[in-house]
């Protein structure tokens, strides 16, 4: 769980903050494999780096999450989600 004070406080190694959920999942991936090899992080889409206006996520949130989740466990290798869902 993330509190409004963490946000607050804007991006530091541990969270990053990104408007919208980039239609390229490279772009997020990279940070999830950063985090998944040192010592964890957050990823908070919707809220505007530096401003950190909350702009929402638009459409289904479901499958967007569902997209989210597939981009790693296909795209990042050795699947580390199998050590935390197994």
């Amino acid at each position: 769980m993330i509190t409004i004070e963490e946000i607050k406080n804007d991006e530091t190694k541990n969270l990053e903050l990104k408007e919208m959920i980039p239609s390229n999942s490279i772009k997020y991936l990279k940070s999830v494999s950063a985090f998944s090899n040192s010592a964890g992080g957050k990823i908070i889409f919707g809220i505007a780096d530096g401003t950190l206006y909350v702009v929402g996520i638009d459409g289904d949130i479901h499958k967007k999450i569902d997209a989210i989740t597939n981009a790693i466990s296909d795209l990042i290798i050795p699947d580390f989600l199998s050590q935390y869902f197994a």
